[in-house]
């Protein structure tokens, strides 16, 4: 049996019987039950959350309890997308449509580098040093392509020093 919801009435508490370890989900709605349309209150029940949303079809079972009929939600069938609806750009959906060369991945890797190494200097022992700094740069570096961010281009960012940095951290880390 299905069950279109067009109007949410109530979503009340979950209720836990007592000594039982479930919960009982239960939403009042108005819809349309196999395509008839209902006037009355439906009360849907179920033993997890379930996302009920305006507009979706429910797949149900109908339950009598002492002359009350309830429907257990089987299943909610989402609607499909309307693919004529633009989507919401943001500013770091945008950012991860940007393209980034090899010279600005560069120039972010020897920003964080910069960075992040002056600061993990007080770590005595090089392997942990550079393990923690790789992991930073690589932190940084995703974050800023996730948010469309790049590094400023300074002639000291050269393609000799990235290789230079690059060939020490996977020395030590027994890679090369």
């Amino acid at each position: 049996m299905l069950i279109k919801i067009t109007r949410i009435i109530e979503t009340k508490k979950p209720f836990q019987p007592v000594g039982k370890s479930y919960q009982m989900f239960s939403w009042i709605i108005t819809g349309e039950i196999d395509g008839n349309k209902s006037d009355k209150f439906i009360e849907l029940k179920a033993f997890k959350a379930f996302p009920v949303v305006e507009g979706e079809t429910a797949e149900v079972e109908a339950q009598n309890y002492q002359g009350t009929i309830t429907y257990k939600i089987l299943s909610i069938k989402h609607n499909q997308v309307n693919k004529e609806k633009t989507p919401v750009s943001t500013a770091s959906y945008i950012g991860r449509n940007e393209k980034y060369s090899l010279e600005e991945y560069n120039d972010l890797f020897c920003y964080a580098w910069d960075m992040f190494e002056p600061k993990l200097m007080k770590i005595g022992d090089p392997y942990h040093r550079y393990e923690c700094l790789q992991k930073l740069i690589s932190t940084f570096i995703i974050s800023a392509v996730q948010n469309g961010i790049k590094a400023p281009r300074t002639a000291e960012n050269s393609v000799g020093q990235y290789e230079q940095r690059q060939q020490l951290l996977n020395t030590q880390q027994g890679v090369a």
